[in-house]
């Protein structure tokens, strides 16, 4: 019995000390982009599901516009990728950096993430298993009128 519940205090506390160091770097990811791009290619399949978990995790990291790409190439390097299909990305990665160039400045936090974010709120307030976790919102003015955003 002992032995368990060492190895649940061992577990408890790295999963303390990953969110908070996971904290500190994203803080500086987050002031800087607005706006992320996830890219994906594959010489076969399987970039529309890599850009959409991407796109998923970035969203619950609180980044408010994030644009995909995948591309499946054909190809196992960029030297072996077809000239007709290097033009085609080209032509696609040109028409998708006007887009988000457009929005450089512009980008604000859509419903959904504010819905989110007072759903996390409300676990805060009532958390009582992490303290590394609510010390941060209580630090960040959360769990009060402060918003991220």
């Amino acid at each position: 019995m002992a032995n368990e519940e060492n190895r649940v205090r061992i577990k408890k506390e790295i999963y303390e000390w990953a969110i908070k160091e996971s904290q500190k770097d994203f803080e500086e990811v987050k002031a800087r982009f607005k706006n992320i791009l996830a890219i994906s290619t594959a010489a076969g399949a399987g970039t529309k599901k890599v850009t959409k978990s991407l796109k998923d995790n970035l969203f619950h990291w609180g980044v408010p516009k994030i644009y995909r790409y995948g591309k499946n190439v054909g190809a196992m390097g960029w030297e072996t990728v077809k000239p007709e299909k290097k033009l085609q990305i080209e032509k696609e990665v040109r028409r998708l950096s006007k887009q988000i160039s457009k929005q450089i400045g512009r980008v604000k936090p859509g419903i959904k993430t504010k819905l989110m974010f007072l759903i996390m709120r409300m676990g805060q307030k009532a958390n009582d298993w992490n303290p590394t976790d609510k010390e941060y919102w209580i630090r960040n003015g959360w769990l009060n009128d402060k918003r991220p955003w």
